[in-house]
């Protein structure tokens, strides 16, 4: 389920259930309780009907040799210190450069396109025992941020972008701040019924 909390997503959820209305269905605020289980501040929510899971190596893969055998993509393995990126891929319409999470600059490249680091941060609640997690979550939500449950835990999460260099206790705070925030909105009180079990954080790009 994918929640809007402002008129834009608003709008555009509107847009997309009118351009695909055999794959969604759009609850207005006064019909979310009938699906959620719970009182949302949002203005509307998108309901995929159908979903895949997706096995995202195996689907990069086939992705790939899709793209290779329609000869639209080509392998170029190059040392990145080597690399004239303007020179050598000009007849290209896109460039994809695989590049290590400590890479903080790509010759010929980041002098003149500024590096910026997608971080996600997860953390991992299971229920105090005071309320009943099958009233609060029955499905994944998406809203800025997302949720996802299984059968004892569910776990929050969202993607921020930093400069290289700037994972530090200040940041943590301020991401761990931002996706309780949104907790909060969601379902007023929530963060009173459940405990952090765990936090990580990872890399998700570079661009």
């Amino acid at each position: 389920m994918r929640l809007a909390l402002t008129e834009k997503q608003h709008k555009k959820l509107q847009q997309a259930s009118i351009s695909l209305p055999h794959l969604v269905q759009l609850f207005h605020c006064k019909d979310l309780y009938q699906v959620l289980g719970w009182n949302s501040s949002a203005m509307s929510g998108l309901l995929l009907k159908d979903a895949y899971t997706i096995q995202t190596r195996k689907y990069l893969e086939g992705l790939w040799n899709l793209c290779l055998q329609f000869g639209i993509v080509e392998w170029r393995p190059e040392t990145i210190s080597h690399l004239k990126v303007f020179e050598q891929t000009n007849e290209f319409h896109d460039v994809v450069i695989c590049a290590g999470a400590d890479t903080n600059s790509i010759k010929g490249l980041s002098e003149q396109v500024s590096i910026t680091r997608s971080f996600g941060r997860n953390l991992y609640y299971r229920w105090n025992g005071t309320m009943d997690k099958l009233d609060v979550l029955k499905m994944p939500i998406i809203c800025g941020k997302y949720l996802i449950p299984n059968k004892t835990t569910f776990t929050a999460g969202a993607t921020f972008d930093r400069e290289p260099c700037t994972l530090d206790q200040l940041s943590e705070d301020y991401e761990i701040a931002n996706i309780h925030s949104r907790l909060d909105k969601l379902v007023s009180g929530m963060l009173n019924h459940m405990q952090c079990i765990h936090i990580d954080v990872s890399r998700r790009n570079i661009t």
